[in-house]
């Protein structure tokens, strides 16, 4: 399976908004706190949506390695029983 951590990467690649470093001005306080709310909302959807086309690739993947496992332990069985007949028809 693929490991997906969030790195640097991740961060550099979100929308930022240029930033003055000051504080703004009473007046507009209220404007601030829109745009904070919006960057916060662009950051959470840029994560729900790398989340989600990790579980798309992933899943996938799980099911058809479970399959596979699951073909291998009957073959296996299957092998061992055939296996297990030849030998009591030999002695």
């Amino acid at each position: 399976m693929e490991s997906s951590y969030i790195t640097v990467d991740f961060f550099r690649k979100l929308p930022q908004e240029a930033e003055k470093g000051m504080n703004p001005a009473p007046s507009s306080v209220e404007h601030y706190a829109e745009g904070h709310f919006q960057r916060i909302g662009s950051n959470v959807s840029s994560y729900v949506g790398m989340v989600s086309e990790t579980l798309r690739n992933s899943i996938p993947k799980a099911v058809v390695h479970c399959q596979v496992r699951e073909a291998n332990r009957s073959l296996l069985d299957h092998f061992y029983a055939q296996l297990g007949k030849k030998e009591v028809y030999n002695t």
